[in-house]
C-alpha cells in the first residue's frame, strides 16, 4: 500500500474543504431570504385567522343575543380606535346601546393584542364591523387588508353584507402607503 493514498482517505483537502465551505454558503444565502418570507407568510395566516375566527364568533353571538355585536381596532383592549389599525388589536362587544362604541357595562367578549411584523387596514367606510341580530353586516363591503413588512403577497378578508367573511389575494399595491 502506497503513503500517500492512505494519508489522503485519512481526511480532506484544504481545498476540498474551502469548496464545500462555499457550497454551503451559497446555499445558504438562498435559503435564509426564503426562511424569513415563509415566517411572515405565516404571520399574516395566523393574524388573518385570528382576526376570521373573531368575524365567526361575533356573527355567532349577534344571532345568538338576538343585539347587535361590534368588532373595531383598539390598542388598550377596551376602547375603539378612531383610525383603521387593526395591527394594534381590536375588541368584540356587544353594543346593548347601538353606538358602535364599547362603554361601561357592554360585555366584552373578546380582545386581541397587537401583531407583530405586519399592517392590519381596512377600508376606511368600514373602521369597525357590526353584525346585526340577523347575522347580516350593513354598509359597504369591508376589506381588511394583511401587508406584511417583507416581499410576501399581501392578503385580505372581504366582508360582505350578508356577514360572511372570506379570504382573498390582494395586489401589491393595495399596501401602498401602510408602513
Amino acid at each position: 500500500m502506497d503513503g500517500r493514498a492512505s494519508r489522503r482517505g485519512a481526511g480532506y483537502t484544504l481545498q476540498e474543504a474551502l469548496v464545500a465551505l462555499a457550497v454551503g454558503a451559497f446555499v445558504t444565502a438562498g435559503v435564509v431570504p426564503t426562511l424569513a418570507d415563509l415566517v411572515a407568510g405565516e404571520r399574516v395566516t395566523a393574524a388573518l385567522n385570528d382576526l376570521l375566527a373573531d368575524l365567526h364568533a361575533a356573527r355567532a353571538a349577534a344571532v345568538q343575543r338576538r343585539g347587535q355585536v361590534v368588532l373595531c381596532p383598539s390598542a388598550d383592549g377596551a376602547a375603539c380606535l378612531a383610525e383603521p389599525h387593526w395591527e394594534r388589536g381590536w375588541i368584540v362587544f356587544v353594543d346593548t346601546d347601538r353606538d358602535r362604541e364599547h362603554d361601561a357595562g357592554e360585555p366584552l367578549l373578546s380582545a386581541h393584542g397587537r401583531l407583530a411584523g405586519l399592517t392590519l387596514r381596512s377600508s376606511l367606510a368600514r373602521r369597525r364591523i357590526a353584525y346585526r341580530p340577523d347575522g347580516t353586516s350593513p354598509g359597504t363591503n369591508a376589506t381588511l387588508t394583511a401587508c406584511p413588512a417583507t416581499d410576501v403577497p399581501p392578503r385580505r378578508i372581504v366582508l360582505s353584507n350578508t356577514g360572511r367573511p372570506r379570504i382573498a389575494e390582494a395586489a401589491p399595491s393595495a399596501c401602498a402607503g401602510t408602513a
